[in-house]
This record gives structure tokens, sequence and C-alpha cells, in this order.
């Protein structure tokens, strides 16, 4: 339980002075089901309290490098489109960069919607219209 204890410590202090590595990020990954399997094995109330805490900090751990990872995945997609828009003249191009790739398909119906012009397809149809 103290390898426990130190392992949660050092992957939360690892996580709040910056990114984590591949390795210590698996390692975390590993981590937080063991305390699903030893919490329900402790009989002592204190300890129970403790290691719950330590296993909620691990987790809040994990969710703090997820996002991390997201926002820089999110932060090159901005770069993209600021490229993308600085680099045409045509607002079709501008539009079609600004949305992100799950958005793609949205962009293309509205313009099929509106017959392939490039005005606004109306509230509603496409939210990256707004954004130009």
């Amino acid at each position: 339980m103290v390898m426990l204890d130190a392992d949660a410590y050092g992957f939360a202090s690892g996580v709040l002075a910056g990114p984590l590595s591949e390795q210590r990020r698996s390692g975390l990954t590993r981590l937080t089901p063991v305390f699903e399997k030893v919490l329900p094995m402790i009989d002592d109330e204190y300890a129970t309290t403790y290691y719950t805490h330590v296993r909620e900090r691990a987790v809040l751990a994990a969710e703090i490098e997820s996002l991390r990872r997201s926002s820089s995945v999110i932060r090159t997609w901005a770069q993209d489109v600021e490229r993308a828009v600085r680099s045409t003249t045509r607002r079709t191009y501008a539009v079609t960069a600004l949305a992100p790739p799950h958005r793609l398909a949205d962009v293309r119906r509205a313009k099929s919607w509106n017959g392939g012009h490039d005005h606004h397809p109306g509230p509603g149809r496409c939210e990256v219209w707004s954004r130009i």
C-alpha cells in the first residue's frame, strides 16, 4: 500500500509539474485500476478513506493529463485553421478549414443544402459558418 501511495503521489505531482512522458502516462493508466482491486480488501476505516482519496488524486491526475493531450490537439488544429485562413482568399476554403474533422460532413451538407453557394445556410444548419 505504501508503494501505491508513493506512485500515486509521484504521478499526481508529475502531472502538476507538466506533461507526463509516455512511460509515466502508461504507469498512471495501470495504477488507477489497482486501487479498484485493493480498496475492497482494506478493513480499517481510516485506511479506506485515506486510500480512496489517494485513488481520487490518481484519477484526477489522469484526467488532467488527458485534457492536456486533447488541448494540444486542439491547439494544433487552431494553428492549421489560422494558416488556412491566411493562405486563401476564397471563403469556401476558409469555412472548410474552420471545421474540425468531425464537423466537415456538416459543412458539406450545408453547402449541398445551399446549392453549393457561399452564403449562410440558415440557423442550426452549420455552426462553423458563424465563425467567419
